[in-house]
């Protein structure tokens, strides 16, 4: 997995260990009241500012700084155990590993300035993820990281990551939903007039629009969000929680080139997050349209701002 730097691949492995891959609790992260894995542990030569971006998780540090220590902190509340690379004695990897492994806890190594060797060193000694930083020593761009390791625990690192908008309810991902949200999309356009369409997808978590706007933005937001809400929450069974974002984000399109590339970007996000192979097979977009592919292409391309 690709991160953007090696903090940011430590957070979401750390996400992924607290959360499990369960939305649910992606949503309420730092806030890890009620979750069972709260803790991480780490030898006090492992601790540094960059501990920063696992702390951001909400987590409780447990520093230990001898094997017995290490022992008896490793509990059910344990999420995951993290490491430096190059640590050496009693809390070296292996040694580590023989601890952790029949308990299954994860160890996540901080390989930031190490040099990436295939298979990993790390993960042959024991590591279950192994987190590099990309500008480093492997002398790419610094803003990117990669993380090698566990496919469960990669995946779930992915969920609260980018394209998914970090954290948040997958309730989207219910093909009920999600027609509902297509059908307040299309009806807004088509039968309330508030905006000519270009090009829309729903994403599990979250819905992109590219629109030409009739009514004034706050209006059209209003109109879509409400009654989605209402009958998602009816669906749902949900009371007393807001089911959209309060905050909506909006992007003027002033050109052609720009235009195009927005409507990729919305219509490929499927493809991009890994639900489909093509753009067209995925139902709750523009591109899979049943009315037959992107409305970009059934009609002239919309006026450009000056």
């Amino acid at each position: 997995m690709v991160s953007a730097g090696c903090a940011a691949g430590l957070k979401h492995v750390t996400a992924a260990c607290v959360a499990g891959g369960n939305p649910e609790k992606l949503l309420r992260i730092p806030d890890l009241t009620g979750f069972d894995k709260t803790e991480v542990v780490a030898p006090r030569s492992a601790r540094s500012v960059y501990d920063h971006a696992i702390r951001n998780i909400g987590v409780k540090m447990i520093t230990v700084e001898s094997a017995e220590e290490l022992e008896r902190a490793l509990n059910s509340r344990t999420a995951m155990i993290y490491l430096s690379a190059g640590g050496s004695g009693p809390l070296a990897l292996e040694n580590v590993a023989r601890m952790a492994k029949p308990r299954d806890i994860p160890i996540l190594v901080d390989a930031a300035a190490e040099v990436l060797t295939i298979p990993s060193v790390h993960l042959q000694r024991g590591a279950t993820v192994v987190a590099y930083s990309g500008g480093k020593a492997i002398c790419g761009p610094q803003c990117a990281g990669l993380l090698l390791g566990r496919k469960d625990i990669l995946l779930s690192a992915w969920q609260a990551s980018a394209p998914h908008h970090g954290p948040g309810p997958f309730y989207l991902r219910q093909p009920a939903l999600a027609d509902m949200v297509v059908e307040a999309i299309r009806y807004n356009a088509i039968e309330l007039g508030h905006y000519r369409l270009w090009a829309f997808v729903v994403m599990p978590n979250h819905v992109h629009l590219l629109v030409t706007p009739v009514a004034p933005l706050p209006k059209i937001t209003k109109s879509l969000k409400g009654i989605t809400a209402k009958r998602a929450n009816l669906m749902l069974a949900l009371t007393g929680r807001s089911f959209w974002q309060e905050e909506s984000y909006d992007h003027l399109v002033r050109h052609e080139g720009e235009f195009e590339k927005s409507r990729s970007y919305i219509e490929e996000n499927p493809v991009r997050a890994g639900l489909v192979a093509e753009a067209s097979k995925y139902r709750w977009s523009s591109a899979g349209w049943a009315t037959g592919g992107s409305p970009a292409d059934q009609g002239s391309a919309p006026p450009l701002l000056p």
